[in-house]
């Protein structure tokens, strides 16, 4: 009738969501399962939960006639409703030339102990017709059971408690903000800071060792009387080949005096004299790591900071 008519003419916006999502392929789906037994395998990794799986059309996705700008999230209290665990508040404004509805979407990522695979559907709302270039609040009140996930040992629903993220958009792909907030205190742990800390360090010791390696093997072959350490060879070298020693180490400062140099370079000496470029060049490197991983502990410490006194809350 006359509804299909305003779709078609534009004097009607479509509002329909998929409840659904389509997959790109078959591969994106789960296969029936054959006889009288059928595993669920994959748990809870269906649908727009699986990560795994690629879409033709996400779920949630929907279309209309202009398009909308999201403001950034806001979490707040709510005392005044029954229930209600925690708020999320946004705006919506309509930047195109056509008054239409939308339907926001919030998407909840919980802590890493509720073991979900994804962000699941927790709210929605269907604002009413925005006219061009206003702008419309929108509210979504996560109650207790929102927070929860069913624990398998337990047998029932448990509050979650940890980091979580809000993500609101126009589709489970199509996602326009995120939230990052803490219910019953944050994770002990900010994996992403303290990995990337623990990567710098790993690579610092790494780069450490190989040089202490190198120094030793530069230092293996000199005979008997390099049998110490090298470094100990250079700064407590013998009296008695003191002479020699400072004749041989002086090959770096002789690019002039190659004519010189060379004889000493190539004599009696010539692996302290390489050794003593690798002592330098392990000095210089060590300095480097040393000032890498007061960098990193000092990052450390200013996140711990910001912590403490934002309560570990904030958005990305």
């Amino acid at each position: 009738g006359t509804a299909w008519a305003d779709v078609l003419f534009g004097d009607h916006a479509p509002t329909g969501r998929l409840p659904l999502m389509l997959p790109a392929t078959e591969a994106d789906s789960i296969p029936p399962g054959l006889g009288g037994s059928v595993p669920y395998s994959e748990g809870l990794e269906t649908s727009y939960r699986s990560k795994k799986f690629k879409a033709a059309f996400p779920f949630g996705h929907g279309l209309t006639y202009t398009t909308f700008e999201h403001s950034p999230l806001v979490k707040e209290t709510c005392d005044d409703v029954q229930d209600c665990q925690l708020r999320i508040r946004t705006s919506v404004k309509n930047a195109g030339s056509v008054a239409a509805p939308t339907v926001l979407q919030l998407y909840l990522e919980f802590p890493a102990v509720a073991g979900l695979p994804a962000p699941f559907l927790k709210a929605f709302k269907k604002t009413s017709s925005i006219p061009p270039g206003s702008t419309e609040q929108v509210v979504f009140d996560l109650s207790s059971r929102d927070i929860s996930y069913y624990d398998v040992g337990v047998g029932d629903l448990i509050t979650a408690t940890g980091t979580f993220h809000a993500h609101v958009g126009e589709s489970s792909a199509d996602i326009r903000n995120s939230l990052r907030f803490c219910v019953g205190g944050c994770d002990t742990q900010p994996t992403g800071l303290f990995r990337i800390v623990g990567t710098v360090i790993a690579l610092a010791a790494v780069g450490v060792g190989s040089w202490l390696v190198c120094c030793r093997k530069s230092a293996g072959g000199a005979g008997t009387d390099d049998a110490r350490p090298l470094v100990s060879r250079g700064l407590q070298h013998d009296a008695v080949d003191s002479s020699k020693w400072l004749a041989a180490t002086n090959c770096q400062h002789t690019a002039i005096r190659a004519d010189i140099a060379a004889p000493v370079c190539s004599g009696l000496y010539p692996l302290r004299c390489r050794g003593w470029w690798v002592v330098r060049l392990c000095t210089g490197l060590l300095g480097i790591m040393a000032a890498v991983i007061a960098l990193s502990a000092a990052g450390i410490g200013a996140w711990l900071v910001v912590k403490k006194s934002t309560g570990g809350a904030g958005s990305d």
